[in-house]
């Protein structure tokens, strides 16, 4: 009795792995959000037990869409913001969806959200959103670690070893953030 039963139970458990169909899955044939997004994270790409990207970082207002690119994920929120109202895929944390599927969520509270993928989630499949505000110029309000912005244009051209120290200025303590075109000058 007690083998049939662990048995029993280890069919049950491989259940969101083997799923192809079974009840609390989702074939990907159903229709899937079309939601205009900001951002996309690929869910499983090349059959991975990934989300690419891992870590994405949005701004209030903005949407974000998840897509599968393989079988038997979901989305289930670890953690968020007070006030934020995310609830992952729909249904259960155990309702799994697969290849074509397509989920977007809009953010609109500041702060981390942590998800991760239920059926592998001991693989390590989680991901994050940073919900960061936006300047008044609609710009990034960003930091370094020491708490002032990150270098400009203004600050070119950027100094090799300055001092004799190993390390760039601006760069090193204040990393460089340029529009993508901007010459950059080393001297």
């Amino acid at each position: 009795m007690l083998q049939a039963t662990g048995a029993v139970l280890a069919g049950a458990s491989l259940s969101g792995c083997l799923a192809g169909g079974l009840v609390g899955s989702n074939d990907g044939r159903t229709a899937g959000d079309r939601t205009k997004a900001d951002a996309t994270v690929k869910v499983g790409s090349g059959g991975n037990l990934s989300f690419e990207p891992e870590a994405l970082t949005v701004h209030p207002g903005q949407t974000v869409a998840w897509e599968w690119r393989s079988n038997n994920h979901n989305i289930v929120v670890e953690d968020q913001p007070g006030g934020a109202d995310w609830k992952g895929t729909p249904g259960s944390s155990s309702e799994i969806y697969n290849d074509g599927y397509r989920y977007t969520h809009t953010f609109e509270t500041v702060g981390e959200y942590e998800y991760f993928c239920q059926p592998h989630e001991a693989a390590g499949m989680t991901g994050s959103v940073t919900v960061s505000p936006e300047g008044a110029n609609g710009k990034t309000t960003e930091t370094t670690t020491d708490g002032k912005p990150p270098a400009t244009a203004d600050d070119l051209p950027v100094e090799v070893a300055p001092n004799d120290e190993y390390g760039f200025r601006p760069g090193t303590e204040r990393p460089l953030k340029v529009p993508a075109g901007t010459e950059v000058t080393f001297v």
